[in-house]
C-alpha cells in the first residue's frame, strides 16, 4: 500500500514571472514473498521541486530543480539478484529551457541532467533485477515546430545524451539502451481540408545490449526508420492507411546481452523489429 500526500503552489511574481514549488511525502508499506519467506518491506521519501519561469521580450525561460524516487514494483522485488531486496530509486533532476515563438513557429532548447542513486535495472544475463549504485544522465534537446504554408509544417526534435554509470563496480560505463543521439521528423502535408499525409523520419544512434553494464559486447546497430500514414475525413468517418518502416529497414529496437551458462558464454541477443507493415482503420 501507498499513502502519498502532495502540495503544489504557483506564484506570480509579475504578468511576466512565475515561481513553483511542490512537496510530496510517500510512504509504502508492501508483503514480499522472498523465497518461501514472506519480508516486509517498509519505507517513506519526501522530495521538493522548485520552477520558475521568466517572460523576457518573445522569449519564455524556465528553470526547475527536482527531486524523484520510485519504488521497485512487485515483478521487479519477485525477480531481483541473490534474493536481495531492491532498494528505493532516487534522485534529482535540474532543467534549463528557452523556448520563442515567431508568428506560427516554434523554437525550444532544453538542457537536462539528472543524477540516480540505487536506479533499478534488468541485468539480462540473470534475469534478475538489481540496484546501479549511481549513474548520471546529461542531456539537450533542441526542438522546431514551422509552418512553412497554409498547406505544409514540419515538428523536429534532436536528444543529445551522455548517460553513464558514475559508481560501484560498472563506474565509467555507458548505460545500457540509452541512445547518444537520437532525431525525429515529422512533415504534414494537407492535400485539401479532409485529406492529409504525414510522414516521419525516426533515427536512432547504436547503444550498448541490455544487461551489459561492464561493455563487454559490441553495440547494438543504429537505425532509421520512415513511416507514412495517408487520412481522408468524411462526413463523421476517419479513413486511415498507415505503413510503418516505408523503406523495408531491417533493424533491432531492443537487443541484450545473453548468458548460455552450459558453455559458458556470453552473446549478444536481438529482438528484431517488423518489416514493412500496413494497417488500415476506420473510426
Amino acid at each position: 500500500m501507498i499513502n502519498d500526500i502532495y502540495v503544489l503552489s504557483n506564484w506570480h511574481i509579475s504578468n511576466r514571472s512565475v515561481l513553483t514549488a511542490g512537496f510530496r511525502y510517500s510512504d509504502q508499506q508492501a508483503d514480499i514473498l522472498n523465497g518461501s519467506a514472506i519480508e516486509s518491506i517498509s519505507d517513506s521519501v519526501s522530495v521538493i521541486s522548485l520552477g520558475f519561469m521568466q517572460r523576457v521580450g518573445g522569449w519564455k525561460l524556465s528553470a526547475r530543480a527536482d527531486q524523484n524516487f520510485r519504488y521497485p514494483t512487485v515483478e521487479e522485488h519477485s525477480f531481483n539478484q541473490f534474493g536481495e531486496t531492491l532498494k528505493t530509486q532516487e534522485g534529482v533532476s535540474l532543467e534549463l529551457g528557452a523556448e520563442i515563438f515567431t508568428n506560427n513557429d516554434r523554437y525550444r532548447a532544453t538542457l537536462y541532467s539528472i543524477e540516480l542513486d540505487n536506479e533499478i535495472a534488468f541485468d539480462s544475463s540473470g534475469f534478475s533485477n538489481l540496484n546501479l549504485d549511481a549513474t548520471s544522465r546529461q542531456g539537450l534537446i533542441l526542438e522546431a515546430s514551422n509552418h512553412w504554408s497554409n498547406k505544409f509544417s514540419t515538428n523536429l526534435s534532436f536528444t543529445l545524451l551522455d548517460a553513464e554509470i558514475t559508481d560501484g563496480a560498472f563506474k565509467g560505463s555507458e548505460l545500457p539502451l540509452v541512445p547518444e543521439k537520437t532525431l525525429r521528423l515529422d512533415g504534414i502535408y494537407h492535400f485539401s481540408q479532409n485529406t492529409r499525409l504525414n510522414l516521419e523520419i525516426i533515427a536512432v544512434d547504436e547503444q550498448t545490449f541490455g544487461g551489459d553494464f561492464a561493455n563487454q559486447l559490441g553495440k547494438l546497430d543504429g537505425y532509421t526508420v520512415v513511416n507514412a500514414n495517408l487520412s481522408y475525413s468524411v462526413n463523421r468517418w476517419d479513413l486511415a492507411l498507415r505503413i510503418n518502416n516505408l523503406l523495408d529497414e531491417e533493424y533491432s529496437e531492443f537487443g541484450s546481452q545473453f548468458t548460455d551458462f552450459s558453455i559458458p558464454d556470453i552473446f549478444e541477443s536481438f529482438f528484431p523489429s517488423s518489416e514493412r507493415n500496413f494497417w488500415i482503420s476506420a473510426k
